[in-house]
């Protein structure tokens, strides 16, 4: 997963850049699907962007999540700690019938990094 966040923040943050467009959040990855069994994911590594800002974007595909509530978990410490967080909030969400979507921020900082683990009915707004 380490390539597809640094290409897709990469192309992101250039086409947004290129296009004069200011992201709207941080860099995010949003995760459709999550297999346990084989530490595989159906996922794209993003950046948020103004919905009036879709038709600056050229040349990247766009992934537009609508309005909507969210469970939201603020994690501050290591990578090495955030699996009970968020096995905790995916226990909640299969039980809910929702879906599942993060952004994970890795700092060189000896100092935590936060990690927003956020799940909703159906996704934020806001185009990626």
């Amino acid at each position: 997963m380490k390539t597809a966040f640094e290409n897709g923040f990469g192309s992101g943050m250039a086409a947004a850049g290129k296009a004069k467009v200011e992201p709207s959040g941080p860099p995010s990855g949003v995760y459709f699907e999550w297999n346990e069994a084989n530490q595989t994911a159906d996922m794209i590594a993003a950046i948020p962007v103004p919905m009036a800002a879709k038709s600056k974007l050229k040349g990247v595909e766009l992934y537009e999540s609508p309005a909507s509530k969210a469970l939201v978990i603020d994690y501050y410490g290591g990578y090495g700690g955030m699996m009970a967080p968020h096995m905790a909030l995916d226990e909640h969400i299969k039980a809910q019938g929702l879906t599942h979507h993060t952004n994970a921020t890795k700092s060189t900082s000896p100092t935590p990094w936060p990690n927003r683990t956020a799940a909703s009915g159906s996704p934020g707004s806001s185009t990626w």
